[in-house]
């Protein structure tokens, strides 16, 4: 799960300067409230029926990313 999650944050980040770039650790806060953000408004298509266990877990991951 950890793996799809930093697929998701570096995801946004590409999107949001078109190519790989170093990362600061201000663009990889953003991407994770991004990411967040998508969580709570279900775009990430996990879609109804998503236990409240699982759903915690993902928030849990996503808060506990680390910049690199």
């Amino acid at each position: 799960m950890e793996n799809l999650i930093k697929s998701i944050v570096l995801m946004k980040l590409y999107r949001k300067y078109g190519q790989h770039v170093p990362i600061a650790e201000k663009e990889w806060q953003d991407a994770i409230k991004d990411a967040l953000n998508d969580v709570y408004t279900n775009n990430l298509c996990f879609g109804k029926g998503v236990s409240a266990e699982h759903f915690s877990d993902l928030v849990v991951n996503i808060l506990s990313l680390r910049w690199r």
